[in-house]
């Protein structure tokens, strides 16, 4: 339990710093997006761009920056979309240098603390999915909190991205 315990941590300080070159919010300075698009807010939470790969497959990661401008910590609970039969708040592991994702049971973010779900760090694991996604396309998320829930769209990059 020691460990698990320490992981979630080990987690959570990975994604908090997690290096804007995987896939920053700058990325897309240039772009023009309208707010309700980009960004969302929740009390004193603000989440920006959401956003997945694009992809064939069942499995899609989902990934966003969340900035808790509070006084008091928040809890990030998991998340919920129609494009899938479920949605999972997972964190990379690598064990016997195999790379997987593993269920977490939440995140607190502390006042005043930015957490960003990144690549190869913690997402929302979306599967059982209907739909395809391609370059371009857009889907509602829903983020939830202890605090609540908040509705964003996500929107799909290139492959890779």
């Amino acid at each position: 339990m020691r460990f698990f315990i320490a992981a979630i941590f080990s987690l959570f300080a990975f994604a908090a710093f997690a290096n804007e070159e995987d896939h920053g919010h700058d990325d897309h300075a240039g772009e023009a997006h309208a707010d309700s698009e980009h960004k969302a807010t929740l009390g004193n939470v603000t989440l920006l761009h959401a956003w997945a790969a694009e992809t064939e497959g069942s499995e899609v990661f989902v990934y966003v920056e969340i900035d808790n401008e509070g006084d008091a910590p928040i809890t990030l609970l998991g998340a919920e979309a129609d494009i899938a039969g479920a949605v999972e708040l997972v964190g990379f592991q690598s064990k016997d240098g195999v790379a997987s994702y593993a269920p977490l049971p939440m995140l607190p973010i502390a006042a005043g603390a930015e957490l960003v779900l990144a690549p190869n760090a913690v997402a929302f694991r979306m599967t059982d999915g209907t739909t395809h996604l391609h370059e371009g396309d857009d889907f509602e998320i829903h983020v939830v909190f202890d605090a609540g829930e908040v509705a964003m769209m996500a929107q799909v990059e290139p492959e890779g991205a």
